[in-house]
């Protein structure tokens, strides 16, 4: 249990891609601004104590070196704790995923297929991280295709589920090197205050060969709408407190090539799986997802 004065916001002066100095303002509102104010209220249902609200803004700023898109400020490690464990409703998050519908399952299908399309191994022999994996959906699929799972998440009510799942649960301070096949990371590295550093320590765990499929939401709509002067927070790509990176699909590139990993086209075969009228679309995704998605599949090619 932390303290309110436990909590607090700080400052990324760098670039978290590059390590670029100078950044450029795209917006910069106070957090007790009535447009980040009332989501704040709302979305997370008056959890968030006002006395936290820092005097410092709620700033998006651009690298002038490689284009990066972020939060400059944004909560300490017991801050983002207390976000993901307390102030989000687990029981709204938990049912959410539980009754998503047929269709978040078959996704979680198409891409746990996709595995078998990378590698030409039995299930058993093929080793497969879920970075993030929260109330443990995709891990759950993967483990019923006769993968060899296992997880790794930040809230311990979402950790516990995942034990009871039957997905053993590892931490990021003691992955094993060179291990993992496959590293699946759906909709969390725009949440984590350190992107590059952590892309490094998976990309370590991965064994050559090995292949790490990273999702996002895409900031490149949004970045538009940001720049006028009525923009207001809401559940998006520049979403407070949570969405603190903001990527495009250049930039998400660049940050697996910053650690060493190249971009891979995604099988195609996979995506078949489903209804005919969802084929067409299917088809076109590869292209749209090579040239401008922020869903990209990166492979170890060496040590």
């Amino acid at each position: 249990m932390f303290m309110e004065s436990d909590i607090v916001f700080v400052c990324r002066p760098f670039c978290e891609l590059c390590g670029g100095e100078r950044q450029h303002v795209l917006l910069s509102k106070s957090f007790t601004d009535p447009s980040i104010l009332q989501f704040l209220e709302q979305y997370y249902k008056g959890r968030i104590p006002r006395s936290i609200l820092p005097s410092t803004p709620f700033e998006i700023v651009r690298c002038e070196q490689c284009g990066f898109l972020s939060q400059r400020w944004i909560l300490n490690e017991n801050g983002l704790r207390v976000l993901y464990s307390e102030w989000i409703d687990a029981d709204v998050s938990h049912a959410k995923k539980t009754f998503a519908g047929a269709e978040v399952t078959l996704g979680y299908v198409r891409e746990v297929m996709t595995i078998g399309a990378f590698f030409r191994r039995p299930a058993p022999e093929i080793h497969v991280l879920d970075y993030g994996m929260g109330w443990g959906g995709w891990a759950k699929t993967a483990k019923t295709f006769g993968y060899d799972v296992s997880g790794i998440e930040l809230s311990e009510e979402r950790r516990q589920h995942a034990r009871s799942l039957g997905i053993p649960v590892m931490d990021m301070k003691t992955l094993p090197q060179g291990h993992f096949d496959f590293i699946n990371a759906e909709q969390v590295f725009e949440h984590v205050s350190k992107p590059r550093e952590v892309l490094s320590s998976l990309s370590h765990s991965l064994a050559v060969g090995g292949v790490i499929r990273i999702a996002v939401p895409n900031a490149t709509k949004e970045l538009h709408a940001l720049q006028h002067r009525d923009w207001k927070a809401h559940k998006g790509p520049f979403q407070p407190l949570e969405h603190i990176n903001c990527f495009t699909h250049q930039t998400l590139s660049a940050l697996g090539k910053a650690v060493g990993l190249t971009p891979v086209t995604r099988p195609l075969f996979p995506l078949l799986a489903g209804t005919l009228t969802h084929v067409p679309v299917q088809l076109l995704a590869p292209l749209y997802l090579r040239f401008f998605g922020t869903t990209v599949y990166f492979r170890k090619l060496s040590l």
